[in-house]
């Protein structure tokens, strides 16, 4: 945490060769933010850029004594949610097209058994609850502010999800 005000600061004071260092601590959890709501990887990639050049254009918006990373999984999430509606999209929507070169802690992830399991057996809400909680190392507490749901909803959805994924359940329509 000290690490990104640091490196926040230095960022604020157009000191662009820490940049790196700030996307690297911080870029998988603004993917998968947008990855939870669009369920596409290329869109996801292309709102985690945008959330970066937005960071860049206006450094000073985030306070160094604030949580960063919140903010800018909010920031996503903002983001996500606004390209949805420009293109009257819903998240259930994706298309499965990769292009360029992925990251690859986030292609391994993303590729793996439990991740293909989750799209499949998950609906639209607890697949997000859990990329946020498992993946973001989000709190209930903090999911429940970020979604705007309340923290029941998300514990129930939370567990409901877990026992679908343990158990086989099948995907609710």
């Amino acid at each position: 945490m000290e690490r990104l005000q640091f490196l926040l600061a230095k960022l604020q004071n157009h000191e662009l060769d820490y940049f790196d260092e700030f996307y690297d601590l911080t870029h998988r959890k603004v993917y998968f933010m947008a990855y939870s709501l669009l369920r596409d990887e290329a869109s996801a990639e292309d709102i985690t850029q945008d959330v970066y050049m937005k960071l860049l254009e206006k450094p000073k918006r985030i306070k160094l004594d604030g949580n960063i990373t919140s903010y800018l999984i909010e920031m996503s999430k903002n983001i996500t949610l606004n390209y949805l509606k420009k293109e009257q999209r819903s998240s259930v929507e994706y298309v499965e097209e990769i292009s360029g070169e992925d990251d690859p802690d986030i292609t391994d992830l993303k590729d793996t058994e439990v991740f293909q399991l989750m799209k499949k057996k998950l609906n639209d809400k607890e697949f997000t609850i859990i990329i946020l909680h498992v993946v973001n190392d989000l709190k209930h507490d903090e999911i429940s502010k970020l979604l705007n749901i309340p923290l029941g909803t998300v514990t129930w959805t939370y567990n409901n999800a877990i026992k679908k994924l343990t158990k086989g359940g099948k995907k609710d329509e």
